[in-house]
This record gives C-alpha cells, sequence and structure tokens, in this order.
C-alpha cells in the first residue's frame, strides 16, 4: 500500500513547491513594474476580492491600472520614476516625488456605485465621475497642468 502512494505524494510535493516558487517569481517581477504594493493572493483565493492589510487598505486592480494610465499619460514629461501611488482607506493617491504636498491627482474607487478621481488645480482637488479607468486619458492636459505646476 506504501509503494502505491509514495509516487503520488513525491509528485503532489513537487507540483506544490513549483507553484509557490513560480507565485513568488510573479509577485517579484509584478514588483518591479510598479512601485505600489501588491495583495499577495493564495490559488484558493485569487478569484476572491483582495484581502485588507492590517490597516485596512485595499489595492484593487482598477486602482493600479490607473495609476499605470497616468504614468504612460505623463511619461513625456516626467520621470516615470519619479511618479509614486500610495493607497489609503478613502482614496489612493498618485504623487510626484512620493510628496504628500505634491498631488497628482486621486482615485476614489472603494464606493462600489460610483468611481471618481480627484484633480488638482492651485492644491484644490475638484472630483469628476468617470464610468471606466480608461476616461482617464480624456484628462490627459489636467494632469499635464498640475505637474507642471509643481516642476516650474
Amino acid at each position: 500500500m506504501v509503494e502505491e502512494f509514495t509516487p503520488i505524494i513525491k509528485e503532489a510535493g513537487k507540483l506544490y513547491i513549483k507553484e509557490q516558487v513560480a507565485q513568488r517569481l510573479r509577485g517579484a517581477l509584478a514588483s518591479n513594474d510598479i512601485d505600489a504594493p501588491h495583495p499577495t493572493s493564495t490559488p484558493e483565493s485569487s478569484s476572491q476580492e483582495p484581502e485588507p492589510d492590517d490597516d485596512g487598505i485595499i489595492t484593487t486592480q482598477e486602482e493600479i491600472d490607473a495609476y499605470n494610465i497616468v504614468r504612460s499619460l505623463l511619461a513625456e514629461q516626467v520621470d516615470v520614476s519619479r511618479i509614486a501611488m500610495r493607497d489609503a482607506k478613502s482614496y489612493c493617491a498618485v504623487l510626484l516625488d512620493d510628496n504628500n504636498r505634491k498631488p497628482i491627482c486621486r482615485f476614489h474607487f472603494n464606493a462600489k456605485s460610483v468611481k471618481r478621481v480627484g484633480f488638482f488645480n492651485d492644491k484644490q482637488e475638484s472630483r469628476i465621475d468617470i464610468d471606466s479607468v480608461s476616461d482617464l486619458f480624456q484628462h490627459k492636459d489636467q494632469l499635464k497642468t498640475t505637474v507642471s505646476e509643481y516642476l516650474d
């Protein structure tokens, strides 16, 4: 009986270790792409909502996508390594030089019904409703104006 199960158990152990290594590598490669924290997921929870950290902050895929769109829109104006994302409970901020005194925009995506983006003009935030993160492309000029204020 033991001889029957030994190869099956060895194979299952090898597969488990392979999956764990692959998951770690994917996480390491993804963290090199952007400077935002990634929620780690196990194979069982990958189809569920991201779990909050100890402080209750959840970084969603929509926030990461929106952050990458903002970075791509501003790439011709400023080095993308200077653009950082900092998530909080009520919003996700995109900052220049990871400085909270230089906010570029804020994503208010935590409400289930309405997505809003806050744009800054003279340090004042004005919020605009959007249907999807791709609507950010329509606000390229606003983003560029905000960044140019910090560069002057």
